[in-house]
């Protein structure tokens, strides 16, 4: 009789398989009488695998190494105890007064591209790095005084686009989508090969794929068949960002600025600026040669 093949798995498979895959999740309360069974203890099996489970996600870039409590609300399964440290924790910085009625009428859209951002909003983008003693997730974007949009940095590789699509498969029945949100902003933003060599440069993106092509890809294709109600503040965290990038790209004065500060043509730029200034000096000319008249 001829033994059955062994089929090796690696660790990084089966953990992935194992934890983030929707189609795999044992329930907690399965695992909760396993625990029992097998140990003899009646404490929380939750209060066993959090830690396990925040390594795990440390390892992966994911969140801070801060150490957290078991997260206060009841968890069905693995996928809900990781979809809980992915809360993110920033607080939006106040800006300028904002136009209140024309944000009103305007209906959230589609997210512009890094480099559309960087010529028409006049932002810069940098890196939000983790810090050991505060509690931070990936999703901490964060749009700041001064036009800089704050990303903390995405580790790329193969199992990426696993995890986040299963949290935003996850996310579905929730009544909140921030990784659905953060997601969808990313897709917009990283989807072309010009926009994560921007991130990358920036430190925001940090793949391990081939090339930024690849990456680029990745991002399009992240949120494929994904809908959301974009325009609900309570399930997209990210709306008043939005809103916020959009008035300045409105602001001829922040789209004159982003085209001198990031223009293409730096020459043009220049040339432009000192045909304004002897434009300035030929009308104080004129004024003067009008007034002593």
């Amino acid at each position: 009789m001829t033994a059955a093949p062994v089929v090796a798995v690696s660790r990084n498979t089966l953990v992935r398989d194992t934890v983030f895959l929707i189609e795999n999740q044992i329930p907690l309360v399965v695992l909760q009488r396993l625990h029992e069974h097998v140990t003899g203890a009646t404490t929380s099996v939750v209060d066993c695998i959090a830690g396990p489970v925040q390594v795990l996600l440390q390892k992966m870039f994911f969140i801070s190494k801060k150490p957290r409590p078991v997260p206060p609300q009841p968890c069905s399964n693995l996928l809900h105890l990781v979809h809980a440290y992915f809360e993110p924790t920033v607080v939006p910085v106040p800006g300028k007064k904002s136009n209140g009625r024309r944000r009103r009428h305007r209906s959230t859209g589609r997210w512009r591209r890094a480099t559309e951002y960087l010529r028409y909003a006049n932002v810069w983008f940098r890196v939000r790095e983790f810090t050991d003693d505060v509690a931070s997730s990936v999703l901490d974007v964060q749009l700041g005084r001064g036009g800089t949009v704050w990303i903390p940095r995405l580790r790329v590789d193969s199992n990426t686009w696993t995890v986040l699509r299963n949290l935003m498969a996850l996310e579905e029945q929730e009544e909140k989508r921030p990784v659905t949100a953060y997601c969808l902003s990313m897709s917009h933003v990283a989807c072309t090969s010009e926009d994560v060599e921007l991130l990358r440069r920036a430190g925001i993106v940090d793949h391990f794929l081939s090339n930024d092509e690849q990456a680029a890809q990745g991002f399009a294709e992240l949120c494929r068949g994904v809908v959301m109600e974009v325009d609900d503040g309570d399930r997209n965290y990210l709306r008043t960002m939005w809103h916020e990038l959009e008035e300045r790209c409105d602001s001829r004065a922040q789209r004159l600025m982003g085209w001198f500060r990031h223009g293409q043509n730096v020459w043009v730029a220049v040339a432009v600026l000192v045909a304004l200034i002897l434009l300035a000096c030929q009308v104080i000319q004129t004024l003067n040669t009008g007034a002593g008249r």
